[in-house]
């Protein structure tokens, strides 16, 4: 079957970021000071950014 990864993804500011993968894996809106918590199917890189703020942007390592 297909192995699933739950991701926590945390918010600490105190305004609402959308947290948006760049190859449509994911796109949540992280409220103020809270985590969220995406689910992953798949292994690879996963560059993710907010459409707020372009400039705040990571890359997530999946690995079977």
């Amino acid at each position: 079957g297909v192995q699933t990864c739950a991701l926590p993804i945390l918010n600490k500011d105190a305004f609402v970021h959308p947290a948006t993968a760049r190859n449509g894996d994911f796109d949540v809106n992280l409220p103020p000071k809270k985590t969220v918590t995406s689910v992953l199917s798949k292994a690879g890189t996963v560059e993710y950014y907010c459409r707020y703020h372009p400039n705040m942007k990571a890359v997530l390592k999946i690995t079977p």
